[in-house]
């Protein structure tokens, strides 16, 4: 999305062509509005992975605090994640 430590397809496609990996944060995956954090970081991991394969992406938080964006990222409080393969 469009943040300033976002990167764009191109930057992304350039990473994974040098053998590069891209870790997706949570803390921008949030859109704005009604959806949940947990799906917005889902369709960002999906847009990577069908951008560069699956090989060239990563989960990359530097978060280590709990805060309003994060709160929402505990995977055990969407169990219906926990048994989906996604790749």
């Amino acid at each position: 999305y469009s943040v300033a430590r976002g990167r764009t397809d191109e930057a992304i496609q350039a990473c994974a062509e040098k053998g590069g990996v891209i870790g997706v944060t949570p803390f921008f995956a949030k859109k704005w509005g009604t959806s949940t954090l947990t799906d917005d970081l889902m369709d960002q991991i999906d847009h990577t992975v069908e951008l560069v394969g699956a090989d060239h992406v990563g989960f990359g938080s530097d978060l280590d605090f709990r805060n309003s964006v994060t709160r929402g990222a505990y995977i055990w409080k969407h169990p219906e994640r926990i048994d989906v393969v996604y790749y």
